[in-house]
């Protein structure tokens, strides 16, 4: 994996959490359950 990449994925990783406070702050259970949908491609 180039550094390129990998700051990409890291960049996903932050947008990706940045959502998951989002849905929490929310108490929203449908937008939880699509952010581990979109998580689980990441792994």
């Amino acid at each position: 994996m180039n550094i390129y990449t990998f700051k990409d994925h890291i960049n996903n990783i932050e947008i990706l959490s940045q959502f998951l406070l989002i849905a929490n702050e929310e108490n929203d259970e449908n937008k939880l359950f699509s952010f581990f949908n979109v998580l689980a491609d990441f792994i």
